[in-house]
């Protein structure tokens, strides 16, 4: 079952969102807020097949565009303390959080730049909005994380992963040139509750040779990764 909506986030830009809820009749687990890459939206395969698994497996899943895809502009650094990503992502949490009764935990999520937004922002010392709100975000989960590109390093990603205080979950392709498993592991030693979970032969976005029907498999296998990590939450 799907609801559309409309959030209002940074700059005072509309957001396309989508509110998925499991269909069975069992209590819903909780809630995952799914932030999409820095080139995609909340309709992106990826996004979308998440949602399907998440949701088959009971929990609710929110998924929302960030202002600039919804305009067509391009993605602001995820470690911008004033960034407007983050007041999107703020507005995704709270609009999760009026969408799900108290007991139930909600799950910061995103892939790729979609985490990275959501590491830094509960990493903050002084984060914007509601602290309560934020209060109530149990755990992190992140389909893949870009920490070591080509490019060199990411050292303030490192320090935000150990300042999240909090449970996290990296879901990473053994093939990532963007976060290879050699420097994510190293990044995430000694992170009270933090666990990587290996997608063998993915990449960046669990692509492989063989087709469609390989990568397909390749995201089911990180999706139903994260199912038991959410579950303890839940």
């Amino acid at each position: 079952m799907t609801q559309r909506l409309t959030l209002v986030g940074g700059r005072g830009r509309e957001l396309p969102a989508l509110l998925d809820r499991p269909t069975g009749t069992g209590a819903v687990r909780g809630m995952v807020v799914l932030a999409h890459g820095a080139g995609g939206t909340s309709l992106t395969p990826f996004i979308a097949h998440a949602a399907e698994g998440l949701t088959a497996a009971g929990w609710a899943v929110l998924r929302f565009d960030f202002g600039y895809s919804a305009v067509g502009g391009r993605p602001g650094r995820a470690d911008r303390e004033d960034g407007p990503e983050r007041a999107d992502y703020l507005a995704a949490l709270a609009a999760a959080a009026d969408a799900l009764s108290a007991p139930r935990p909600i799950v910061a999520a995103g892939k790729s730049y979609g985490g990275r937004v959501a590491t830094f922002l509960l990493a903050s010392d002084l984060p914007p909005g509601d602290p309560a709100l934020l209060e109530r975000v149990a755990g992190l989960l992140v389909f893949g994380y870009p920490v070591a590109p080509p490019s060199g390093p990411r050292p303030a990603d490192v320090e935000a992963l150990r300042a999240v205080g909090r449970p996290i979950l990296v879901v990473q392709g053994s093939r990532d040139p963007l976060g290879p498993l050699p420097a994510l592991e190293s990044a995430m030693t000694g992170i009270a509750g933090a666990s990587i979970a290996v997608v063998a032969g993915g990449d960046h976005s669990y692509r492989a040779p063989g087709g469609r029907e390989v990568v397909a498999r390749l995201e089911s296998e990180a999706i139903a990764a994260a199912v038991p990590w959410l579950d303890a939450l839940g």
